[in-house]
């Protein structure tokens, strides 16, 4: 009897003995095994690896309810199950370059455009939602404009060091970028993401069938004439935008009017003139307003040498030689001294021309807009020509990142409607113009473009020896046609070139 009850005695401190020592064990979801081990010898608990994940604790249920810790008493041999978080994938950053960082970046203190505190909550929302981040930068100072930019861009995607994803950029760039292999097609995307893209830039922004720029806003009009509104009111003529209005903005009434005021300017003194800038200027935004062009996009012909431009170049030809309306030492752009100063009229020239400091922002007179004449035989709609915008490219990469781009770019956008957006640039523009005239004036007309390639095929259209140079000599020596002639040669050399390229 007492051999029996000495028995169930060890088999009961046995027992004990166990119950007192339970075994843990690791469920580590993955993470690779881990021995079990006797709580005695727990004296650290183990930190699973499991990649792409980080471990968050050891628990007694797998619904992750209830922690495990050392002190965590328990009788029974153990599952422990380990918890993992999947880890934050960094942010992607998406860098827009553009040259004026202030009109662009809702961030930066000095931003310039509209709907600041609306387009800052779309960008946080987008870094959200993509999880990215949007950094502008300004381009470098060895990439100021032209050859310089596009070489930038390029040699930076074919070392794979981009600059950027976005770049603003000169959409007669466009051709040269592409063919550099330096930006990505955004044909695939437009029937989705990016719908609201005006189609009115597919001609600005495409090649060899393929579209590569975009933009926010709708292109529209931005060349014209800009009169001296103080030196109008001393004169007794009529107001060019009024004239306009009334549709008695032909030549034949523009030359009867120059004619008049020239006469009346005469009798003020020296150094008084009718019409500014070069005469060139004046043919190259008359011309499409005579029926005719320079280079045909649709054909891909030289167009200068028919007889609607030569009549063209013939007409302002006679309003510098014959009645001399002309300022003698017209420039191109900011424009002369005697316009600077408030002794000329009228002067060709560009909206932003307006804001510009080196142009025309400093101005010490009134002035308003009238766009430019018409040839009484010409029948159609007002139109302007265009070299090109500025739009936005994508840096070519994967296309996985290049879609992302283009997704966050456009979702980056306060897009509005077209009346949102003719409302805006009323409100610009009266900021600008210094009369309603002007405003209701140009109205009429700010959606009346078109693209001439004239400045895409040549790089030297300002150059000593280049089309600028040579026009102006044809027109102020009365020799059209000949001249014009010798200058097809090199245009016509030109557009093959451009056809070959495509």
């Amino acid at each position: 009897m007492k051999k029996i009850f000495i028995a169930i005695f060890f088999v009961l401190l046995l027992v004990a003995c166990q119950m007192k020592d339970p075994l843990i064990l690791f469920d580590t979801d993955g993470a690779g095994e881990i021995p079990p081990i006797k709580l005695s010898e727990l004296k650290e608990l183990p930190t699973p690896i499991k990649s792409g994940f980080t471990f968050k604790g050891w628990y007694l249920d797998l619904t992750f309810e209830e922690e495990f810790k050392l002190t965590t008493k328990v009788s029974k041999d153990t599952t422990l199950y380990a918890k993992f978080e999947v880890n934050p994938t960094p942010p992607i950053e998406i860098v827009i370059m553009h040259a004026a960082l202030e009109e662009v970046d809702p961030f930066h203190p000095n931003y310039k455009g509209k709907y600041k505190t609306e387009k800052q909550n779309l960008q946080r929302e987008v870094e959200t939602k993509y999880n990215v981040t949007i950094t502008y930068k300004t381009y470098p100072s060895s990439a100021m404009w032209g050859p310089s930019r596009i070489s930038a861009i390029s040699e930076g995607h074919h070392l794979n060091k981009p600059l950027a994803d976005i770049y603003s950029v000169s959409s007669d760039w466009i051709s040269d970028l592409s063919r550099l292999d330096a930006i990505a097609s955004i044909n695939k995307y437009l029937s989705t993401y990016g719908r609201n893209i005006d189609e009115r830039y597919v001609p600005f922004v495409s090649y060899r069938d393929q579209i590569y720029g975009f933009e926010v806003s709708k292109p529209k009009v931005s060349k014209g004439l800009f009169y001296n509104i103080d030196l109008l009111n001393e004169l007794n003529v009529a107001n060019p935008a009024e004239l306009y209005l009334e549709g008695k903005w032909t030549w034949s009434e523009f030359e009867s009017w120059s004619r008049v005021v020239q006469n009346q300017l005469s009798a003020k003194g020296d150094n008084y003139y009718a019409l500014g800038g070069q005469p060139i200027t004046w043919a190259m935004n008359m011309v499409p307003l005579n029926g005719g062009s320079f280079l045909n996009l649709d054909e891909l012909t030289v167009d200068f040498v028919k007889p609607n431009s030569v009549e063209t170049f013939d007409f302002i030809s006679d309003l510098l030689l014959d009645y001399q309306v002309f300022e003698p030492n017209g420039t191109y752009d900011a424009g002369s001294d005697d316009w600077l100063n408030g002794r000329v009229l009228i002067h060709p020239g560009s909206l932003h021309f307006l804001n510009v400091g080196n142009r025309w922002l400093n101005r010490s007179f009134e002035m308003g807009f009238v766009p430019y004449p018409v040839s009484n035989t010409y029948t159609g709609d007002y139109v302007s020509f265009e070299y090109g915008y500025n739009v936005y490219v994508i840096g070519k990469s994967n296309e996985e990142k290049e879609e992302l781009v283009f997704k966050v770019w456009n979702e980056l956008q306060y897009w509005q409607t077209d009346e949102a957006l003719e409302n805006d640039l009323k409100t610009s523009l009266k900021k600008v113009f210094d009369d309603d005239l002007s405003l209701e004036v140009y109205m009429t007309i700010y959606e009346k473009t078109y693209l001439d390639l004239i400045d895409i095929l040549s790089d030297s259209l300002y150059a000593p020896n280049g089309f600028i140079t040579q026009m102006n000599a044809t027109i102020k020596d009365r020799t059209s046609e000949t001249k014009l002639n010798e200058i097809k040669e090199k245009y016509t050399q030109l557009i093959e070139n451009y056809k070959n390229r495509l």
